[in-house]
């Protein structure tokens, strides 16, 4: 088992203000586990951490210990708490067990507001599990979300904005990053608002590369 390292240079410009001319309010935020299959049947376990985007057809109320319980049992084991996972809860040892037994592990880090990052890699397994070996019901319980674009073994980055519908914490975000570029692209949705937002955001951060918006887009 392995772990990637990533790292994204977003300096602000010199002469710029310390944040875009738009004055974006904090956003309401919350912690959540989601669990996906990619296009190679690998399986991924994700932490949105404060504002991660979360796919809609995935279970965002399963807690790590939780998954892991319920893969122990072959999935029979649905209670959400135990005062076993009291015993044991340790992040860290936890994603170690999973990414052991073939689960690769993202987690959510804010790149700068108000863009949305990509998930980064943070537990990569030796030897991959495939969706179709596992027990019947934890199959059909990580396959809730498909990323059709993305390849766990490879990508050190995962963004399942543009792949997926998702569920956003927050209406503030306008722009997401593409995962293992350095782009922005425009919320599906939002795009006026990221037209009203660019020219702020293109001075402030002039390293970052901002998509156009597709034409015809509101």
């Amino acid at each position: 088992m392995s772990m990637w390292t990533w790292t994204l240079d977003l300096t602000p410009d010199a002469d710029s203000r310390s944040s875009p001319e738009t004055d974006y309010p904090a956003a309401h935020s919350m912690d959540a586990t989601w669990y996906a299959v990619d296009a190679a049947g690998h399986v991924g376990i994700f932490h949105s951490s404060e504002n991660g985007p979360i796919p809609l057809s995935a279970d965002q109320d399963q807690h790590l210990f939780w998954f892991l319980r319920f893969l122990d049992s072959g999935g029979t084991d649905t209670d959400y708490h135990t005062e076993a996972d009291e015993d044991h809860e340790d992040f860290d040892a936890a994603e170690d067990r999973l990414g052991d037994r073939g689960f690769f592990v993202y987690w959510y880090v804010d790149a700068l507001e108000p863009v949305l990052a990509a998930y980064s890699g943070k537990v990569v397994p030796e030897q991959a599990i495939h969706v179709d070996q596992l027990p019947p019901q934890v199959r059909r319980f990580v396959s809730r979300a498909i990323l059709p674009g993305a390849n766990f073994a490879t990508d050190e980055e995962v963004q399942p904005i543009g792949q997926v519908d998702c569920f956003y914490y927050s209406e503030e975000e306008v722009a997401y990053m593409a995962a293992g570029e350095k782009e922005a692209r425009p919320v599906p949705g939002r795009e006026g608002r990221y037209r009203e937002a660019l020219p702020a955001l293109q001075a402030q951060y002039p390293k970052l590369r901002f998509a156009d918006l597709p034409e015809g887009s509101p």
